[in-house]
C-alpha cells in the first residue's frame, strides 16, 4: 500500500509508502529501533483511528505548563484526509505504549493553490495533497497514570544543505501488509515474494528504522529508504556527531500523473474536470503502448476503455456519482503499478523537506510554553 496514495477509505488505507529492491534485486531489510537506548525516551508513536494504524508522528517541542497538553507533535496532514477532504479531528496516538488524544491544529488545506501543491522532483508532478504536514497538540486523557518519559526530537538548521547521497534515516510503525495488496506496497513484488516482504519490515510488528540517501532534494527530498503503509508522518533523519536531527517527514511514493488527475477528479465530484479526464485517458492511453508484456497491456487497455466510459457518463450526468467514484477510487493506488508494468520503475520515497515549513513550525512552537 503506498502514497503518493492517501487514504481514501480509513477502511482501506491503501497505498501510503512503498518496498523495492535494491541494485542487487535484493528488498532491503529494516532493522528495530529502540527510542529509549538512542533519543533517551520516547519521541516517536502512531496514530490510531478505530483502532487502525493510519500514521506516524513525532514530538517536535514538550510542554512543562499546559496541561493537559505535553507536547506538540509533526505528522502528514493526509493521515487526516478521507476521499480528499481534509478532517481536522482527533486522533488517538500511542506514544511509549501509552495513549494520548491528538489534536491537529491546522483547520483547513489550501486545495485551490497550485504552489501548495509540492512536485516530485523526478516526475516532475503535483502530490496530490497541498500542505502535507500538520502540527498536532499531544494532550494526556484524565485519570490515565503516565510513566514514560516523552522527549522531542531535534530539528536540523533551516540553512543546511540536503544535498544527493546524504545518508538518511526513515524511522516508523509500519502496519500490516495484507497479501492480496502485495504490488501496491510494492510494485514490482509477486505474491511469492509476501513472505519476503513481510520479513523486510520485522513482521510489521515493531517500530523500524530503514536507511537510505537522497537521491533528489528539490521541491520535495527523494530518498531510497523504503517504507510501508503506517509510516506516513515518520520523521527523516540525519546523524551528525553522533546526534539525530530531523530534515523531514514522509510523504509518501512517487507522485505519477495518474494520482494526480485522478485527485483532482475526485476533489471535486460535484464540477468533474473535462481537462483532468481527457489528460488521465490521454496518459493511460500513452502507458498502454509502452506495456511490457500482454497482460500488462490488457491491464491498461481494460483501463483506458472503461476510464473514456466514466468520463461520458460525467458529462451526461454533469457530477461524478459514487458508483464513477468507486471506479476511480479503484484506479488511483494502481497507479505505481501501471508505471512500473510501462517500465517506469520509480524506486524511491518522497518526504516533506522540513527547512520549507520552518518558519510556520516556529509560529506554532512559539504559542507553547
Amino acid at each position: 500500500m503506498s502514497k503518493e496514495c492517501i487514504p481514501l477509505y480509513y477502511s482501506y488505507n491503501t497505498m501510503t509508502e512503498i518496498s523495492f529492491v535494491n541494485s542487487a534485486g535484493v528488498f532491503p531489510q529494516t532493522k528495530e529501533f529502540d527510542q529509549t537506548k538512542k533519543f533517551g525516551g520516547f519521541a516517536i508513536g502512531k496514530f490510531k483511528k478505530h483502532g487502525n494504524l493510519v500514521g506516524t508522528g513525532f514530538i517536535i517541542k514538550l510542554c512543562r505548563s499546559t496541561y493537559p497538553i505535553v507536547g506538540l507533535l509533526l505528522t502528514a496532514a493526509h493521515i487526516f484526509v478521507e476521499m480528499f477532504e481534509y478532517k481536522p479531528e482527533p486522533l488517538e496516538f500511542i506514544i511509549g505504549q501509552e495513549s494520548y488524544e491528538a489534536i491537529p491544529l491546522k483547520n483547513s488545506l489550501d486545495w485551490s493553490n497550485p504552489s501548495a501543491r509540492y512536485l516530485d522532483p523526478i516526475t516532475n508532478c503535483p502530490i496530490s495533497i497541498p500542505e502535507d504536514w500538520v502540527v498536532c497538540e499531544l494532550r494526556q486523557i484524565p485519570d490515565y497514570n503516565y510513566s514514560s518519559i516523552l522527549v522531542s526530537l531535534n530539528i536540523a538548521d533551516p540553512s543546511q544543505t540536503i544535498s544527493s547521497g546524504l545518508q538518511t534515516r526513515l524511522i516508523g510503525f509500519p502496519k500490516k501488509i495484507e497479501k492480496d495488496n502485495i504490488r501496491y506496497t510494492s510494485p514490482e513484488a509477486n505474491s511469492s515474494q509476501y513472505s519476503e516482504i513481510i520479513q523486510c519490515f520485522l513482521e510489521c510488528k515493531k517500530l523500524i528504522i530503514s536507511k537510505g540517501e537522497v537521491l533528489n532534494a528539490l521541491d520535495m527530498i527523494c530518498i531510497t529508504c523504503v517504507s510501508a503503509n503506517g509510516m506516513t508522518g515518520s520523521p527523516l533523519l540525519i546523524k551528525e556527531h553522533g546526534k539525530y536531527k530531523v530534515i523531514g517527514l514522509l510523504h509518501g511514493g512517487p507522485a505519477s500523473p495518474i494520482h494526480y488527475h485522478i485527485s483532482q477528479l475526485l476533489s471535486d465530484i460535484s464540477n468533474p474536470s473535462q481537462f483532468d479526464f481527457d489528460a488521465l485517458i490521454s496518459y493511460i492511453g500513452f502507458k498502454r503502448s509502452l506495456a511490457v508484456s500482454t497482460e500488462a497491456q490488457q491491464c491498461l487497455e481494460t483501463c483506458h476503455d472503461i476510464l473514456i466510459l466514466l468520463r461520458q457518463m460525467a458529462i451526461n450526468s454533469r457530477k461524478i456519482h459514487m458508483a464513477i467514484a468507486d471506479l476511480l477510487r479503484q484506479y488511483y493506488p494502481q497507479a505505481l503499478y501501471m508505471e512500473f508494468i510501462t517500465g517506469n520503475k520509480l524506486k524511491y520515497n518522497l518526504c516533506m523537506p522540513i527547512h520549507k515549513i520552518h518558519y510556520e513550525l516556529s509560529g506554532f512552537i512559539s504559542r507553547y510554553a
